[in-house]
């Protein structure tokens, strides 16, 4: 079974939006990408509490074909344990529509087959975002790692509740969430951002292929 750290890193990572119309406020509409622009980033999440911080870190890079990898090596600072492996890594290959979950620690790497509707073959259109979208308070446009995002408060079920969670998306990567913020339900605050960004650079195909050694779980 897929963990369910992947489901929510993919859905993250990969979902797109757009809004038209929120409330009495009619959202730009900035042009989208109709093909996959690459790029090679850092992502960074920390996670924050009284007791100290976790920060789970590595490589996040996409070709142009849409396939992404992403490395998660984590580091606590204070008291704050970690759990579960500390070093783990992500890779999607678009064409095939098949996640690699990987065990850099074990060396072992779970293959999926991607189930989950965000992760079409194509660019997500504008239309499409502004449906997901649709519910969210638009909180206005920011320049973030580089690149203009578009900034929403996202309401599961399109019901408002406390902590709802927060992204800033930017429509020429097609719609990559490049900043969010949430609370876990153990009270964690989550903020992940995607830092050192180089919108248009082709990766080094070596992040598209799985490690010699690794044993292979269907």
């Amino acid at each position: 079974m897929i963990r369910p750290w992947v489901i929510t890193l993919l859905v993250l990572l990969l979902a797109g939006g757009s809004g038209v119309s929120l409330g009495q406020e009619s959202v730009p509409r900035e042009p989208a990408p109709t093909q996959w622009v690459p790029f090679v980033a850092e992502k960074v999440e920390e996670s924050r509490t009284d007791y100290g911080r976790l920060t789970v870190a590595g490589a996040y890079v996409r070709n142009k074909d849409g396939s992404e990898y992403r490395r998660r090596t984590a580091h606590s600072t204070g008291p704050l344990p970690l759990v579960g492996a500390t070093d783990e890594g992500i890779l999607y290959v678009r064409p095939q529509n098949v996640t690699y979950e990987i065990d850099f620690r074990r060396k072992i790497v779970i293959r999926h087959v991607a189930k989950h509707p965000d992760l079409g073959p194509e660019p997500i259109t504008r239309d499409e975002f502004d449906k997901q979208r649709v519910t969210d308070d638009f909180l206005g446009k920011q320049v973030i790692s580089g690149v203009e995002c578009e900034g929403y408060r996202i309401h599961h079920g399109g019901k408002k509740k406390k902590n709802d969670p927060e992204a800033w998306f930017a429509p020429s990567l097609s719609f990559l969430v490049v900043k969010s913020q949430r609370r876990t339900s153990e009270g964690f605050d989550v903020v992940a951002s995607i830092d050192n960004l180089e919108p248009g650079k082709e990766p080094d195909p070596a992040f598209f292929r799985l490690s010699e050694g690794f044993k292979l779980v269907k």
